[in-house]
């Protein structure tokens, strides 16, 4: 059915609300994506920085 036979009919309301619901979903799991990616890379460059200093102290350590 076509979309402006369906609005035309009064069934097409539902049907441009689940378009904007999937439409807000879309872009509330890319939101959510770039979060969880922000978040795991500064988990990374604290790992990252982490991993660069252990040698140090060490070799501090055995010093």
């Amino acid at each position: 059915m076509r979309v402006d036979k369906a609005l035309n009919a009064g069934r097409g309301i539902p049907a441009v609300c689940v378009l904007i619901g999937l439409c807000l979903t879309v872009v509330g799991v890319i939101r959510l994506t770039e979060r969880v990616l922000a978040h795991l890379s500064l988990l990374l460059g604290q790992f990252l920085a982490a991993r660069d200093v252990l040698p140090l102290l060490l070799l501090l350590e055995t010093a």
